[in-house]
């Protein structure tokens, strides 16, 4: 895969359109009309094997021939032309290559499997190749638009879409047109060919600066660990939305919306959802709406209904009227006036539908009104086409809630500890019971078994494996199912006990996810297991084990080593693992037993404990491009903790902290705790780790020194150093691009 930037395609200054023609309806001549109709403000260079013009542009016969060097090419001849193309474009030193056709031919999977095998050729060179369906790509900011028809209506703005499908591009950019929310950039990839690069698209729009909130169609062709270890980083400082109307069973949509909410993603299975959230998303209020403010001239009991049972309080007290020709500055004033009460969140206006004039001078007032203030207004009338307003009141406090959904999932969720005395799964005995299945799931502290289950049970329970998605647990009654995604956690726990209303007791809830996290590390040949409940609790009614897994795929992200050193107790044994959620509270208490001192050394400010946010961050890590270890002694006391995480705008780059408690520095713990972290971050692909550190803290001053760091003064501040220390040795870029131009001509 390329390992070029694709700063270039998104900016390009120079575009090459092979296969550029004035035949009418051709591909060549309505991509060519589009981009001149855009119009692009860079150069456009035809490639034509017949004409010396195309539109009155200056045309090459072959893409050697041009004289200046471009950014990236455009290919809209048929495939069997695309092995010779590309050599081409290498050879002429071309970062980026798009390929457009039209993919949905009777053909289609036979023109798919060929180009897929034309495009592996070529995947060791540092180009970047992307197939491209009809809807192609659009970058508004630089007025570059290949797309099979002239997008109309759309101006710049801060939504980025990246889509799989003709189909769904028409509807979301529909959407946003029919709102008149701006573009920053669209892609639109066939989803099968090359879908590494699908995710390297959303990989460059967490850096792309102009783009702020994202929507990003689910590809199941794709590698999805990747896609959605993407997604999350994404999400750490962009709003992302996955849509995803393709999924076709049940399992895989409860299963892709416990990805998405992993990843920190919105979930939009359908338009509709979709819709809600571009709407909320241009609600500039920072909190959640709890009291909205209703002025309306129509009966409204059974929206107070409606708006309690999602949570929202409708205060309509001394602001009805009942007048349909009630002046349109009298909303406004009434408006105003509650926008100007602390306790109100948010106006609605709900008319019933009469003439248009009145309405639209009633809107124009109240979009004067909400320039001043963060608080939605949002007016539903009859003849409404605007963003915040609603033809249905309904739609109006979905809005909302679609709103509190987003705030909701910006808040941290602190995991709380195991409970006390849970049973630890025996493995070794586990796996000599195999062939007993009573013994096997007494030595796993499983529920019991039962042949005869009841048929009245209220909560199914189904651990299986995936082989992209790895161990999840399937939870399912009459109404409602959901699926949670291993290491399972007690946040799990209280969502299944919140969600299902189940007269199980949390901690036999945690029992089973404790024991089911145990199997997912250690027994991985557990690949399926059923459990009931019912009144006498939960049994277990199947369990399967395949010897063809023999690995855990969270063994590698969730590494253990013991050592030992002096230490308060008797034994020395100290355990270096992962942190997992439920470790939040060993961490805090860490922290709080720090003397002033060693909290202003680790944090660089006078604090007594981690925030919230803080605290979530270290504890509910992502393990594929993050990582913190804390060292346990045998009593479970933590007594130190490491960990990095990735740097906005650099991929290649992680920053770390370490942090030892006071009565084991100076003791040899810092060394073991850093170097797990540096191994774990060269595992992951990062080529260099930095921090900032006090020069006034010379233990940890020393300690970087000893450990290979360089110390350089801050840039930004006279007191800090900034440690840096290269976790790869260089390499010659210039000899293993050349390696690779002629790999790519001999294959």
């Amino acid at each position: 895969m390329s390992t070029h930037s694709l700063a270039s395609l998104f900016n390009p200054k120079h575009i090459i359109l092979v296969g550029a023609s004035e035949r009418p309806n051709s591909l060549g001549e309505r991509f060519l009309s589009t981009l001149i109709q855009a119009p692009f403000s860079g150069k456009l260079t035809p490639v034509n094997l017949r004409h010396k013009t195309v539109a009155g542009i200056k045309s090459y016969h072959q893409i050697q021939r041009i004289p200046d060097n471009a950014d990236l090419a455009v290919v809209l001849t048929p495939p069997d032309t695309y092995d010779t193309v590309i050599k081409a474009c290498i050879k002429k030193d071309i970062q980026n290559i798009i390929l457009i056709q039209d993919w949905n031919q009777e053909n289609e999977a036979q023109l798919i499997q060929e180009t897929q095998q034309t495009v592996k050729k070529f995947e060791k060179t540092e180009t970047n190749i992307f197939a491209c369906t009809l809807a192609g790509i659009n970058l508004t900011q630089h007025r570059v638009n290949l797309n099979h028809t002239p997008l109309t209506a759309n101006r710049y703005g801060d939504f980025s879409v990246v889509s799989m499908d003709p189909a769904s591009s028409h509807t979301i950019l529909s959407i946003l047109n029919a709102f008149n929310i701006g573009l920053s950039a669209h892609v639109s990839m066939q989803p099968q060919i090359n879908g590494e690069n699908y995710t390297k698209i959303v990989e460059h729009l967490h850096y792309y600066d102009s783009c702020r909130k994202l929507i990003i169609e689910f590809n199941p062709h794709t590698e999805l660990q990747t896609f959605f270890n993407k997604l999350h980083r994404a999400s750490k400082n962009k709003t992302v939305v996955l849509y995803a109307p393709n999924c076709h069973t049940t399992d895989e949509y409860t299963t892709v919306r416990a990805l998405a909410k992993r990843s920190g993603c919105l979930f939009a299975p359908n338009p509709e959802t979709l819709t809600l959230y571009i709407r909320a998303l241009n609600i500039r209020l920072s909190s959640k709406i709890k009291n909205v403010k209703l002025i309306t001239n129509q009966p409204y009991g059974w929206l107070h209904t409606a708006a309690e049972q999602c949570g929202i309080h409708l205060n309509h007290n001394a602001t009805t009227t009942n007048s349909v020709n009630t002046p349109a500055l009298l909303y406004r004033t009434q408006a105003e006036s509650a926008l100007n009460q602390n306790q109100t969140d948010a106006v609605l206006i709900a008319l019933a539908p009469v003439k248009s004039e009145y309405h639209s001078e009633i809107s124009n007032m109240l979009h004067t009104l909400q320039q001043s203030t963060t608080k939605p207004i949002l007016f539903s009338h009859g003849f409404s086409d605007g963003l915040l307003h609603f033809q249905h009141t309904s739609e109006a406090i979905n809005t909302i809630v679609a709103h509190n959904k987003i705030i909701a999932k910006k808040q941290p969720i602190i995991a709380k500890p195991w409970p006390c005395n849970l049973k630890t799964p025996d493995i070794q005995t586990a796996e000599s019971d195999q062939q007993n299945i009573s013994k096997l799931i007494k030595s796993l502290h499983l529920p019991e078994y039962s042949e005869h289950p009841s048929e009245n049970h209220s909560i199914r329970f189904r651990y299986t494996y995936h082989s992209d998605y790895g161990f999840l647990l399937h939870c399912s009654n009459h109404h409602t199912q959901k699926t949670y995604i291993a290491p399972f956690s007690t946040i799990h726990a209280e969502n299944i006990k919140n969600t299902f209303h189940t007269k199980l007791q949390t901690k036999e809830i945690c029992q089973l996810l404790y024991s089911l996290n145990t199997c997912a590390l250690n027994l991985p040949t557990l690949q399926y297991a059923e459990f009931h409940s019912s009144g006498n609790g939960l049994q277990t009614t199947e369990i399967l084990l395949q010897e063809n897994n023999s690995t855990s795929p969270l063994a590698a992200v969730y590494p253990q080593q013991n050592i030992f050193m002096p230490s308060e107790n008797s034994d020395g044994l100290v355990t270096i693992r992962s942190i997992h959620p439920e470790d939040a509270f060993h961490i805090q208490k860490l922290i709080r037993n720090l003397s002033d001192e060693s909290r202003y050394n680790r944090f660089m400010a006078h604090i007594k404990e981690l925030s919230p946010s803080a605290l979530a961050a270290i504890s509910n890590f992502n393990p594929t491009y993050e990582g913190a270890f804390g060292a346990f002694n045998s009593s479970g006391e933590l007594l130190g903790i490491s960990h990095f995480s990735s740097v906005n705008h650099d991929p290649n780059t992680c920053e770390f902290a370490i942090c030892i408690a006071d009565h084991m520095q100076g003791k040899g713990l810092a060394k073991p705790l850093m170097d797990t972290i540096l191994e774990r971050a060269k595992q992951q692909g990062y080529r260099q780790m930095t921090a900032d550190i006090l020069q006034s803290n010379t233990a940890m001053v020393k300690f970087m020194q000893k450990t290979g760091f360089t110390l350089t003064p801050s840039e930004v501040d006279n007191q800090l150093y900034q440690a840096e220390r290269r976790l790869f040795p260089q390499t010659n870029n210039s000899k293993t691009k050349f390696k690779k131009q002629i790999l790519a001509f001999k294959s």
